[in-house]
């Protein structure tokens, strides 16, 4: 009963493969063009250095990192001024009768008569009123480096955050160094596709009118459809990876919403033949000088410990001069005035919590120096990693070196040779489909040497 639902293969009608093919590329390309992060008109195209330049300028993160060593530095300011002295002015007036008040109000003013010692006025004073005003200077003594001991610890926090964000700055370049590069490769990808598909196109149509007279098989145009489908789909992979990262790089830049940055087209992925590698070495003394982070764990572990002997110190004296200039009067006019200048000494004799403190402190220091050795460790580390990427990047290129043009030159002759029935149109497709591979590892290779070069210079520090 199902005979007639089924035809032979060469039986089926014809359907306008050519054109369903243009409109299934028309697709894609309207697609990719009205999909997210495409819909900004006019994106703006940056150079490598204009953008490393806006996200110096831009950047929320690295902005924050600045503001973060601003307020260090601030700390570190205020604490180097602890031992100055320290002004301050007081103005107090009341009015009372209270018998103790009035009595001491009146010697401070130089009033007291032999009047105010009759009984009844000392225990019944009439109500006066009493204007104070003092003016008092007090100057703390570090004799014994307590003070010195929090200044050295405030500076030393000031220095590592200075370095942190140096590191953010690093870590900022970097992600707009990387983005810039992979938006560059993948621009690239998408040009080597286009002219990928536009080859199938003209194979598909040439497959068809071969069909049509009766001098190739319908399979050979199944074929032939089969791959430009197949290239379709990685045009369309490849336009997506450039919105990517387009909109990575937006974002590493530090652009204002609805707006859109991408590569410059007059600059391109760098000669890696013009950057040798260096020696492992090299890189790591480079680092070992440069690097912010390894100079934060440096300054953190001299805060900690400058610490440490700070609380060593809190068992010991607090000394300080005190300087006092009163004035006391009835009203605006008149009065006494006197002074004092003493000396003072404030020491904690018994403090429950000083020995958890002390052990918390050096604790902490030995924190730090761990977290100092594991950072030197991780860097070496990370250096290495990344030299090794940048020795593979540079084996991988030269063992792609030269195939895209010898897979186009490929299959210029393999083309040659089918229309003279020398071969047929499936090593056509297997020689493009190679030439194409061949194209995409060149273009993947160089973009892949300029990120590892730019990783080893982030993590040292020259960025």
């Amino acid at each position: 009963m199902y005979k007639n639902r089924i035809r032979p293969l060469e039986t089926q009608p014809k359907r306008p493969a050519v054109r369903r093919a243009g409109f299934a590329a028309a697709a894609v390309a309207g697609w990719s063009l009205l999909a997210p992060g495409w819909a900004a008109a006019d994106p703006e195209k940056m150079t490598l250095a204009r953008a490393l330049q806006i996200a110096s300028d831009q950047n929320p993160r690295l902005a924050a990192g600045r503001s973060h060593a601003e307020a260090a530095a601030a700390r570190a300011a205020g604490a180097s001024r602890s031992l100055w002295p320290r002004a301050a002015l007081a103005t107090d007036w009341s009015r009372s009768n209270d018998p103790v008040r009035v009595f001491g109000e009146k010697l401070d003013r130089g009033e007291f008569g032999v009047d105010d010692f009759s009984i009844d006025r000392l225990n019944h004073p009439a109500a006066t009123s009493h204007l104070t005003t003092v003016l008092s200077i007090e100057a703390p003594l570090d004799l014994f480096g307590k003070s010195s001991a929090d200044r050295e610890a405030s500076a030393a926090a000031a220095r590592a955050a200075e370095a942190l964000a140096g590191e953010t700055r690093e870590d900022v370049r970097f992600e707009v160094v990387r983005a810039w590069h992979e938006a560059v490769l993948a621009r690239r990808a998408v040009g080597a596709a286009e002219r990928a598909v536009r080859w199938a196109l003209e194979r598909e149509r040439e497959a068809e009118s071969r069909v049509d007279e009766g001098a190739a098989l319908r399979a050979d145009l199944f074929r032939a459809r089969a791959r430009r489908r197949a290239l379709e789909s990685e045009l369309a992979s490849r336009r997506g990876d450039l919105g990517t990262s387009v909109a990575v790089l937006t974002h590493a830049v530090g652009s204002p919403d609805h707006s859109s940055v991408e590569p410059a087209e007059s600059e391109d992925v760098a000669n890696p033949e013009a950057t040798p590698q260096l020696p492992l070495l090299n890189w790591q003394e480079r680092a070992r000088r440069n690097r912010p982070i390894l100079h934060a764990a440096s300054e953190h572990s001299n805060e900690v410990a400058w610490k440490e002997r700070s609380e060593s110190l809190s068992q010991l004296p607090a000394l300080g001069l005190l300087g006092r200039y009163q004035d006391d009067r009835r009203g605006f006019s008149g009065g006494e005035r006197s002074g004092t200048v003493a000396a003072t000494v404030r020491w904690n004799l018994f403090d429950p919590s000083r020995a958890p403190r002390s052990s918390s402190a050096s604790a902490e220091t030995r924190a730090a120096r761990e977290d100092q050795r594991e950072t030197e460790n991780l860097s070496r580390l990370q250096i290495e990693t990344a030299w090794q990427r940048s020795r593979s990047a540079r084996e991988r290129r030269a063992a792609a070196a030269g195939g895209a043009e010898e897979g186009r030159e490929a299959l210029r002759v393999i083309h040659e040779r089918r229309l003279a029935g020398m071969a047929t149109l499936t090593d056509e497709l297997e020689t493009e489909a190679a030439s194409f591979a061949a194209e995409l590892e060149e273009i993947r290779a160089d973009t892949e040497i300029a990120i590892a070069d730019a990783a080893l210079s982030r993590l040292a520090g020259e960025l």
